[in-house]
């Protein structure tokens, strides 16, 4: 929450968050990619989550003098999917400041089951 909430000058979009992707809520949960303007939600079907996202970001806090890791979901599944891309990082092309990851039902079956990186900030 706090990494999440907080503002640097000069920061991201004119509302000067300092991460690149942004957890926000305007009724439902997203994730809001400031570089590219492009958001994502939880993707649902008439029984089933289809597709949940999570992401990977670094940080800079320049008042502790260290880098974090953050790493979060919309839903648990896309936290999980998140952790699931950095415990087998050597898998990934990972780069940038930050990873979008979409866990998705690839076959329609009901299950989660494919992950993908669909955006990586650079």
């Amino acid at each position: 929450y706090y990494f999440n909430s907080l503002k640097k000058d000069p920061g991201y979009a004119q509302y000067g968050f300092a991460l690149p992707v942004t957890l926000l809520n305007n009724g439902t949960d997203y994730l809001q990619v400031w570089t590219s303007g492009k958001t994502y939600m939880i993707e649902r079907n008439a029984e089933n989550i289809t597709a949940d996202y999570g992401v990977i970001q670094l940080y800079y806090d320049d008042i502790n003098n260290r880098t974090v890791v953050l790493i979060s979901g919309l839903g648990g599944d896309g936290t999980k999917a998140a952790a699931m891309v950095l415990s087998d990082y050597g898998s990934y092309a990972l780069s940038g400041k930050a990873v979008i990851i979409k866990y998705y039902d690839s076959d329609a079956d009901g299950f989660l089951d494919t992950i993908s990186i669909v955006e990586t900030v650079p």
